[in-house]
């Protein structure tokens, strides 16, 4: 309430191997956001249909 936007999705990134090998010694939290009054186009990346 009274925010400049809203959360659409939240996800861990960098949080475990990739092929066998890890990416970083930190993990990463990624938001998708939008402003209000606009229409977010749909999410993609790793865990996402499509990617």
């Amino acid at each position: 309430p009274g925010g400049l936007g809203r959360v659409l999705a939240v996800r861990r990134a960098g949080a475990g191997p990739v092929d066998g090998v890890w990416p970083s010694d930190h993990a990463a939290v990624v938001a998708d956001l939008a402003a209000d009054g606009t229409v977010p186009a749909p999410a993609s990346g790793p865990g996402r249909p499509g990617w």
